[in-house]
């Protein structure tokens, strides 16, 4: 401060001798000062001189807010919450949609035909048709067997001895009753809807099949020695059992369909409804990941705004320090200025 009072000294003397008022004195020292001020810009503070040439520290009243810095945490905070907003807008649409499907779904669930008995008769047709193609098919093995060579009755041995004959037995015994059926079910399809001439052609057909393959059965069966009774029943059988294991087979294609139908709109809106669920779990997996990103922006932002208001208080304490360096100076060359005018009254402007 030794020099600053020489200066004073020096300064102030030559002001008085050149008429310039005390105030304009003060303020040109301060302006020169505060040019070589670590002073902001924006900084609020700033030092008034009054007429009497004192100086005094001013701060602007200022909001107490202080704005977020464009960061890239600032952008990504922005982005996560138009990201949770819009997954809440999906969220909500979704769960729309899904409170209308169970809705669907109970109407479509009282208004469908009960499934219980369609089940039940669906199950019972399809065992009363195993069951008459396993007894067919078996009894065809037996008296197709001798043109292969095969003893039926001792399969597990035949299997082992000559299973090429056995695979092409099986094969043969299945298509013989699979033609059977199929003759049978267009004779009993064509009865149900009245064409009756196809019924009479597909009847001729079954029961020529039916007769050539019981007259083998019968003269199998007595060893070649079959009468008329034996072999008319043997035809009548043979020709005969496809009829009822058509119709049993046609039973079961029926309650099959039915019961799919009844099925069907229920079971569309039970997949809707799991799709939908899906859909609003997956979107609020995305809205918990877009929190957790938007609370860590959250953190960075706090921290550095903690950061950004220290560095601002450091700054505060360092322009207050310097202003008040100032203003001690100005309280010098004021009172310098006030010994010359003293000293030299007709200098003095008024």
């Amino acid at each position: 401060m030794i020099l600053h009072r020489i200066r004073a000294h020096r300064d102030a003397r030559r002001a008085v001798e050149s008429g310039v008022p005390l105030r304009e004195c003060i303020e040109d020292k301060v302006s020169y000062f505060l040019r070589k001020s670590p002073l902001r810009r924006d900084s609020p503070y700033s030092i008034k001189v009054t007429q009497d040439g004192q100086a005094s520290i001013i701060e602007e009243v200022r909001d107490d807010a202080q704005g977020i810095e464009d960061t890239m945490n600032v952008k990504g905070y922005e982005e996560s919450g138009e990201e949770i907003a819009n997954f809440d807008r999906r969220i909500r649409l979704e769960e729309e949609k899904l409170v209308r499907s169970r809705e669907k779904y109970q109407v479509a669930k009282e208004q469908a035909e009960p499934a219980g008995p369609l089940l039940r008769d669906k199950l019972i047709a399809l065992v009363v048709l195993v069951a008459l193609s396993i007894g067919e098919i078996g009894a065809l093995l037996f008296y197709l067997g001798d043109w292969f060579a095969i003893d039926p009755s001792r399969l597990p041995t035949e299997i082992a001895r000559n299973t090429l004959n056995v695979v092409l037995l099986a094969f043969v015994a299945l298509s013989v009753f699979v033609l059977l059926l199929a003759c049978a079910m267009k004779v009993v399809q064509n009865w149900t809807k009245g064409n009756y001439y196809k019924f009479g052609l597909y009847l001729g057909i079954l029961l020529i099949m039916g007769g050539c393959l019981g007259v083998m059965r019968a003269l199998q069966a007595t060893r070649g020695e079959a009468t008329w009774e034996i072999l008319l029943v043997c035809m009548m059988i043979t020709a005969g059992v496809p009829i009822p294991a058509a119709a049993v087979k046609l039973w079961w294609r029926e309650s099959a369909l039915r019961y799919d139908d009844s099925q069907k709109e229920p079971k569309n809106l039970r997949r809707e409804i799991r799709e939908y669920r899906a859909t609003i779990a997956e979107l609020r997996r995305l809205r918990r990941n877009a929190e957790r990103r938007r609370v860590g922006f959250e953190r960075n932002i706090q921290r550095e705004n903690r950061a950004s208001a220290r560095n601002r208080e450091r700054q505060r304490e360092r322009e207050l320090r310097f202003l008040r360096k100032v203003v001690a100076i100005s309280i010098i060359y004021r009172e310098k200025y006030l010994f010359w005018s003293a000293k030299n009254p007709a200098r003095r402007k008024r």
